[in-house]
């Protein structure tokens, strides 16, 4: 090999390096672990908007060992199960919306804690799971479903693809064998920032290229609302009320022309089988099933689809929330629960 040739691999070599910890720095201040600077410990407040909770929320990732809190008499639990959209590990504690329904509820004469029991990569039947684990020892009195996308994601992926379901990030509680592990250096390429940074983009580019479909079909209706009922059963046999939310994301049916490349890379990053049509059209059967059974069933829903989808400021991809978005999401959330009390227990809203 010429010194010509050394020469251009080594700049080739600088050029890699440099590259990679700009998007190692870029990821660990966004959340992620990097090889080289771990995990990011965030601050409980963020210097531009800082929120005063009269009493800071439970966060209760999947995994965690954390024992239940002793609960004051007259106080009231509620416990949210969701994944990244409520667990946001981009944001400060301080800003997402459990913590921040929290402080509306106080403020409002409510004695609430809100148990934040989402975590990213969660979806129904991990929720379920997980209430049904560690609902019978935290005893919530209300527990609040913001969930669909993950869902979604499983399904398209299991139906059109014949592809076994993945149970959220609660998958080690139903391990399959151990698969062999791959060699240290292509073990070390993939945790790399590039790795993951192409991986993605390659991956949603060539997703537009195929022939997606545009619904996951009566099947996928079926098995998303046997999903919902199974979650209001476990409810129910802990002794809690269930709440519905619809979904919501930044973009909606009227933006189909435009969808802006932000919002097609986040979809197609993670799923291949859904076309941008397929995700709007079941989106909105989800949502209209979650307004029935909520109808059936008696309870209460939170229309988040109704205020908040479309509002592309509310959103920082298509389905997570900026800092506004949180707010508004825990201010409908507020006031709904407030409005129609007469749908939850009575008890719960008795003075202390």
């Amino acid at each position: 090999m010429t010194f010509g040739m050394l020469k251009i691999l080594a700049w080739i070599a600088i050029y890699l390096s440099i590259l990679e910890l700009g998007l190692e720095l870029r990821a660990y201040y966004r959340g992620f672990d990097t090889i080289l600077f771990g995990s990011y410990q965030r601050p409980t407040q963020v210097a531009k908007e800082k929120a005063t909770p009269l009493r800071a929320t439970l966060s209760l990732p999947s995994e965690s060992g954390v024992e239940p809190h002793q609960r004051d008499p007259g106080v009231i639990r509620y416990w949210i199960a969701s994944s990244s959209q409520a667990e946001d590990v981009y944001l400060s504690h301080d800003l997402i919306f459990p913590t921040r329904l929290e402080n509306l509820l106080r403020h409002s004469g409510i004695p609430a804690i809100v148990v934040n029991a989402s975590h990213a990569g969660m979806d129904i039947n991990a929720n379920r799971i997980d209430l049904e684990t560690r609902g019978p020892a935290w005893k919530p009195d209300v527990v609040i479903l913001y969930q669909m996308s993950n869902t979604i994601s499983d399904l398209s992926k299991r139906l059109l693809s014949n592809a076994p379901s993945n149970p959220g990030r609660l998958d080690k509680i139903g391990k399959e064998g151990e698969k062999p592990k791959a060699d240290w250096t292509v073990r070390l390429i993939e945790q790399t920032a590039i790795y993951s940074q192409l991986k993605g983009l390659v991956t949603s580019r060539l997703a537009t290229k195929r022939v997606l479909s545009d619904t996951i079909g009566e099947r996928g209706d079926a098995e998303f609302e046997a999903m919902v009922h199974d979650f209001i059963h476990t409810s129910r046999r802990i002794g809690a009320t269930t709440v519905l939310c619809t979904f919501a994301t930044s973009h909606i049916r009227k933006d189909l022309p435009n969808f802006p490349d932000t919002a097609v890379t986040l979809i197609f990053r993670y799923n291949v089988y859904l076309s941008l049509e397929g995700w709007v059209n079941t989106i909105e059967r989800f949502n209209r099933i979650l307004r029935r059974i909520a109808r059936e069933e008696g309870l209460m829903l939170i229309d988040l689809e109704a205020v908040v989808a479309g509002h592309e400021e509310y959103f920082r991809d298509f389905v997570h929330f900026t800092p506004k978005g949180h707010t508004i999401v825990a201010e409908v959330m507020h006031d709904t629960l407030l409005a129609n009390s007469s749908s939850l227990n009575r008890h719960h809203f008795v003075m202390p």
